[in-house]
């Protein structure tokens, strides 16, 4: 009931993101405070998961910002830990039948147990791992998916893993 209510109300609000993509994020602090520890900690292994957050949380709060700087971050982190033998990334947001359905979350925020379950059996089969490769189709992959989004795509979602 909540999801239906936050769907309503930005199905009447929602705005056209028109504004140009920005790539100039400079990102001080997640290069000084993550890339540099972990590369300065070649004996630890780091899991970065980037989680499957719901594409209906960008549709329901349209912020070009706020999306821009989602996926910038992403492909920050990609292009400057990717290829370090000690740092694993993963992309599960990349998932778009999970993150495109709003069944599988229990509010635009929050994905469900059988959601959580999925993630860590795919964290644990490393099949959305981002290798270095690959870390700019990534990114853009999201961007398109989120911003191509249509609210009125939620409407016929049925649950859709098989767990």
């Amino acid at each position: 009931q909540v999801l239906r209510k936050q769907l309503a109300d930005a199905s009447a609000s929602r705005q056209h993101i028109d504004a140009p993509w920005k790539t100039d994020y400079p990102f001080h602090e997640l290069r000084r405070y993550v890339v540099e520890t972990m590369r300065a900690h070649p004996e630890v292994d780091f899991h970065i998961w980037f989680p499957p957050v719901s594409t209906l949380r960008y549709a329901l709060e349209p912020q070009m910002d706020m999306i821009n700087m989602a996926v910038e971050m992403r492909r920050f982190l990609g292009l400057s830990l990717a290829s370090e033998p000690n740092v694993k990334l993963h992309g599960l947001d990349q998932a778009f039948t999970v993150t495109n359905n709003p069944v599988n979350y229990i509010d635009a925020m929050h994905f469900s147990l059988r959601v959580q379950q999925w993630v860590l059996e795919s964290l644990a089969t490393g099949y959305y791992r981002i290798e270095a490769y690959r870390v700019d189709s990534y990114a853009e992959a999201l961007k398109n998916n989120i911003l191509k989004f249509e609210l009125g795509e939620t409407a016929e979602c049925e649950p859709n893993l098989r767990l």
